[in-house]
């Protein structure tokens, strides 16, 4: 038996953007706009880039050219009102536009973040991210008893990636 639970943690996420597209009705464009919502599943990984040659007598050499933390979102269920205000978000920063990502952001303060370079973990802090996901993906839930419709909730899927 372990001596610890697999318990799923809520991960609160925090972003801030400037309001470029498809805007809400909240926003005007070029608005600084803070957005936070709950994902029911946040995945971090990394993205290496490097080239290798190797010389005709067979010496390898490699040129690493960076490494970059990004992370896969699904967010938990979202009602009608958060789902406009993270698809305005997404429409905003679908050109490659920059936008601050805190991906591991707790209601009772600082929490951790797996810092790949020196392989330990680390006070969470925002990182200044792009887009990773060509466009992002649907799923629509409907709750029980209601009809569908204007009661519909959404979870919504994208990938974002740090900037070099």
């Amino acid at each position: 038996m372990w001596p610890f639970s697999f318990a799923r943690e809520k991960h609160l996420i925090k972003i801030e953007y400037t309001a470029a597209r498809d805007i809400s009705g909240i926003h005007d464009d070029g608005d600084t706009v803070d957005l936070e919502f709950s994902a029911a599943e946040l995945t971090p990984g990394r993205e290496v880039s490097r080239t290798v040659q190797k010389a005709i007598g067979g010496q390898r050499e490699t040129l690493h050219h960076y490494g970059l933390r990004k992370w896969s979102v699904v967010t938990e269920p979202l009602a009608r009102e958060t789902l406009d205000a993270v698809l305005e978000f997404l429409a905003s920063v679908e050109g490659g536009e920059e936008f601050t990502f805190e991906a591991w952001r707790q209601e009772t303060g600082p929490s951790l973040d797996l810092d790949f370079v020196a392989g330990r973990m680390r006070v969470a802090e925002g990182v200044t991210c792009t887009l990773d996901s060509e466009g992002y993906d649907l799923q629509k839930f409907i709750g029980d008893g209601l009809s569908g419709g204007a009661d519909d909730w959404y979870q919504v899927s994208f990938a974002v990636k740090e900037l070099p």
